[in-house]
């Protein structure tokens, strides 16, 4: 059976041989007309003149003799009428938005014929309320009395009384607008249909033609309507509907609403034939597969698998690719589709056109524009903010511009903290850094800054090889980026920075990219709208889910849905009906029919396949197979890692022990307590050392907030014995210490944030708050030492450089060793013979405990990580002291920094001697013993050849572990 467009050439060369070039032949789109023309001159071997072959845009705009503005001329155009005739005061980025919208609005308007005073009537004015209901359906006039009636002068919210403003200064505004533009000879797309009706409406209009000839459509807007049935009821033209009676003579089925419409309209009924084809129904040639798969990407995976699974037949005869396409309703889908079709396609011809959104040139511009954005200017120098800066030294047209720079830069920036950076900061080697990081200040600047990066781009691009397809991206950015310039530049707009980005960030999100290729030729790969009137025996249709085919209907316009119906401008459900057309009338000649659908559940789709496929199930007859194809993903029990203790991991391990006098590294507390929570978190950490990539903290971490309550302690003191020459610390010297805490705080910050000595330190954000609480803090730390004053200072921060490290013994298969420890004690004081170790805590830290086997059970969920690392630092204390001389006792403690506002704050560490009653241990000298036999009974293990890392069994100490996802425990 021929196609529909075969069909048509045949009729239409029959019926005027030779004198079929002096007919307009109108299709819905023009990719129609090249398939047209392509069956026509095949069927004569003669020379033929070829009839005058039209869009029904194309003819629209010659019956218009009107010029069609770009859309943003357009936009510019109405605001210039809106700022004349709105009450509101809109900035113009704040109207473009909905300034396209009231564009589409008007455009539609003219389509479908309604009268613009009646729909935007004014609502003050009740007779002209009343004379607009006149004449119309009183079903539709109920309706629209119902939608006014919650408009009601009594009971305005804020925002309908903005949207009667701007409803009420419509009827001028597009009465303003059109008048403007006629002034130009121009119009929008909607008044030209308008135009163009009328025109044709006119007794003496004559088509420069013999006949003009309509083939293919479906729902017509009112203008397209007057113009055909005015010109059939002339006899000047002739109808080819591209229908089935499978969709239209069934009364209930969406996909023939429009043509049982015009099968009934008093002119256009006439074009139809008494009996319509019945191809669709061709069961015996028509197998319909089902294929659900999981995931968007999965569909064109499947795609592929399943057109190189039938790309010959059991005779070996290739696949026809002219009689096959790809129907793409999902954009996003393309080259995923492109990329999983089989190698075996010989010709492709892609009618979809390319969102430039997509494109890594337009990631690359969004970046610019939010690094423009949060730019900051302090004197002279413009300061960005590092998420901005590292998402640009990142993009790859920045990074493979010079590899080297821009990862020793990302390095830096996440190295030294930077939160805000300016062009000083960086590594600065190459011209592009410089046009990259400077502050825009107006709109003027802002096109000299893109047309600058982008020349640097290109001349990167060029450097390292590039395909063709990112010319045409650059292609676009410019040609957009110019007519923006020329249409400010034309009307005098000046526009905020801020405006500029935003409107040209707009503009691109909309632009498309088109492919070039021969259209006639190969495999086609379309969008559904591609589709009208073109048939193919091998079909494959991607994304049938609710909510893609047919499309999720999001109308955009400040019309609502009772005033759209009552008016019969088009609805959701008319639009559904539209893309139900598009669907079944491809499935006319097809033979097999292929249609993938995700059966995954998202936040934007249902996993619910469309619900054409369940009619086709249930109503069609015809053989359907279906297929959901799974991975079959079932989580298998997770298997307990361990890492033997091979040659090598022992090799890492002799690090810590005592060779030639000193080890190469030393454990700590916490690495002592990370071994006791979970072994395999101790092999990462400190034997294969492991680290996350460091990341630019803009929120104050607890281990970053303790670090600078700590460094401004030990500043204060520091400072202390420095100034006055003495580690006495008396009760006078904390008026002393209280006026100069603001100065060490910045300077904890100074380090902190790797601000230059002579450089002002900014503190802005939340730094500011983390400044106050760690003031609170420190105040409070100064409180609770003037009570306890005076004492003396023995250390502060004192580390292994201090004389504060350990090398204990231990046995590793029979023969001795010694592992080397250390630690950085905080503060150590005395006082009236009692010597303190204090560790600053930022927390609540339990300071009680009850046994030392106890700090020593991994298994043990309450295990006081805190004691056992404050009594290892009196063990190194002792050890110390046992070096120097001394034996005052030893007390060690908590200074926690929340529990010190408490009225009973106690530092001591505290024994349980049973639930309710604790001691303290003024004195660690009789715990030691027991504290390093299980020190040392700990490290045996942790040495022992014999004994894996293996992970902790209780699953909670995995929650915030960073190595979590390699143990499968995320």
């Amino acid at each position: 059976m021929r196609s529909f467009l075969q069909t048509l050439a045949h009729d239409l060369y029959r019926n005027y041989q030779e004198k079929v070039g002096e007919l307009w032949i109108v299709f819905p789109n023009r990719r129609a007309g090249l398939f047209f023309k392509k069956h026509l001159s095949s069927l004569t071997q003669s020379p033929l003149w070829a009839p005058e072959v039209y869009s029904i845009e194309d003819l629209v705009y010659e019956l218009a003799d009107r010029l069609l503005p770009d859309r943003l001329t357009l936009v510019f155009e109405l605001y210039q009428i809106y700022k004349e005739y709105s009450p509101l005061n809109e900035s113009f980025d704040r109207f473009y938005f909905w300034g396209e919208i009231l564009l589409e609005d008007f455009s539609e308007l003219d389509k479908w014929g309604v009268d613009a005073a009646k729909l935007f009537m004014n609502l003050k004015d009740q007779k002209g309320v009343e004379a607009a209901f006149a004449g119309m359906d009183e079903d539709d006039a109920a309706v629209i009395r119902s939608f006014w009636s919650s408009f009601s002068a009594d009971r305005l919210s804020v925002q309908k009384e903005r949207f009667m403003q701007l409803w009420e200064a419509l009827p001028d505004i597009y009465k303003a607008f059109n008048e403007r533009l006629a002034s130009r000879g121009q119009a929008y797309e909607g008044a030209l249909f308008r135009l163009a009706a009328e025109k044709v409406a006119q007794p003496e209009y004559q088509p420069g033609a013999r006949k003009v000839i309509f083939a293919g459509f479906n729902a017509l807007n009112r203008c397209e309507s007057r113009i055909i049935s005015t010109l059939v009821e002339r006899q000047q033209a002739e109808v080819f509907w591209d229908a089935d009676a499978y969709y239209v003579d069934h009364r209930m089925h969406e996909a023939g609403y429009f043509l049982r419409q015009h099968r009934h309209h008093p002119v256009l009924q006439q074009t139809f034939p008494k009996k319509l084809l019945q191809r669709f129904a061709d069961k015996a040639s028509k197998v319909i597969h089902m294929v659900g798969v999981p995931l968007e990407v999965g569909q064109a995976k499947a795609l592929g698998h399943f057109m190189a699974q039938h790309y010959a037949d059991a005779s070996g005869k290739p696949l026809d690719e002219s009689e096959t396409v790809v129907v793409v309703p999902d954009e996003t889908l393309l080259f995923p589709v492109l990329h999983s079709l089989p190698e075996a396609v010989q010709k492709l011809n892609v009618t979809m056109g390319y969102p430039l959104r997509n494109t890594p040139l337009f990631s690359l511009v969004a970046h610019l524009i939010d690094l423009q954005e949060t730019a900051m200017v302090q004197g002279e120098i413009s300061l960005f903010h590092h998420q901005h800066v590292l998402h640009l030294l990142r993009h790859p047209y920045i990074f493979y511009h010079n590899p080297e720079l821009a990862a020793d830069n990302v390095a830096d920036i996440e190295k030294h903290n930077r939160i805000y950076l300016s062009l000083q900061h960086l590594k600065n080697a190459d011209p592009l850094y410089d046009a990259l990081f400077r502050k825009m200040q107006t709109a003027e600047d802002a096109f000299v800054y893109l047309l600058e990066i982008l020349v640097h781009v290109v001349a990167g691009l060029k450097r390292t090889g590039h395909h063709e397809l990112e010319e045409e991206y650059f292609f676009q950015f410019v040609t957009q980026l110019k007519r923006l310039r020329e249409v400010l530049t034309a009307r005098s707009v000046r526009v905020h920075l801020e405006t500029f980005w935003k409107l040209f960030k707009q503009l691109l999100e909309g632009l498309r990219m088109p492919f070039a290729g021969e259209p006639l030729e190969g495999l086609q790969v379309m969008g559904a709208l591609e589709t009208r009137n073109l048939d193919f025996k091998n079909v494959f249709v991607l994304s049938m889910n609710e909510g893609t085919m047919p499309p999720k209907q999001v109308t955009n316009s400040f019309i609502p849905y009772n005033l759209r119906r009552a008016f019969g401008l088009t609805t959701p459900d008319q639009r559904d009906s539209m893309y139900a057309y598009y669907f079944y009338r491809l499935l006319h000649e097809a033979e097999n029919v292929y249609l993938f659908y995700n059966t995954e559940t998202t936040s934007s789709l249902s996993g619910e396949m469309s619900r054409w496929l369940y009619q086709l199930k249930l109503e069609s007859g015809f053989e359907v197979r279906e297929y959901v194809l799974t991975s079959e993903l079932r989580p298998l029990p997770p298997r307990p890692l361990q890492i033997r203790k091979t040659d090598a991991v022992q090799q890492m391990l002799r690090r810590f022990l005592v060779e030639d006098g000193r080890p190469e590294k030393r454990l700590t507390p916490s690495a002592i307590n990370t071994y006791l929570e979970c072994p395999m978190q101790f092999y990462f950490r400190f034997v294969t050392e492991l680290r996350e990539t460091d990341e630019v903290e803009t929120e104050l971490s607890a281990a970053t907030f303790g670090s600078l309550l700590h460094s401004t302690m030990e500043h204060l003191y520091q400072s202390l014995v420095v100034e006055k020459g003495r580690t006495r610390v008396e009760v006078a010297d904390f008026v002393w210490m209280q006026n100069r805490l603001e100065e060490k705080i910045t300077e904890a910050f100074r380090e902190y944030l790797h601000v230059e000595e002579g450089k002002q330190v900014q503190f802005e954000g939340r730094n500011i708050i983390a400044k106050e609480i760690i003031k609170k803090y420190a105040k409070r730390v100064l409180e609770v030492d003037e009570a306890y004053a005076p004492f003396d200072i023995l250390g502060l921060e004192a580390n292994v450089r201090d004389g504060f490290r350990h090398d204990l013994p231990i046995c590793i298969n029979g023969k001795e060793a010694k592992v080397g420890l250390k630690g950085v004690i905080d503060r150590i004081d005395r006082k009236d013979g009692q010597v303190r170790v204090l560790d600053y805590k930022t927390g609540r830290d339990d300071p009680r405990f009850a046994t030392v086997e106890e700090l020593f059970d991994g298994t043990y969920p309450k295990r006081n990580k805190a004691a056992l690392q404050t009594l290892f630092y009196g063990m190194l204390y002792h050890e110390s002291r046992e070096r120097h001389g001394g034996d005052e006792p030893v007390a060690v403690g908590l200074y926690n920094a929340r529990e010190m506002f408490e009225d009973q704050f106690n530092w001591t560490l505290q024994q349980k001697i049973d639930d309710r009653k604790t001691v303290p241990v003024h004195d660690i000298g009789p715990l030691l013993p027991r504290y390093r036999e299980e020190l040392r009974r700990t490290l045996e293990e942790l040495f022992d050849p014999a004994q894996p890392f293996v992970q902790t069994t209780d699953l909670n100490r995995c929650q915030f572990c960073r190595f979590a996802a390699v143990c499968h425990r995320d």
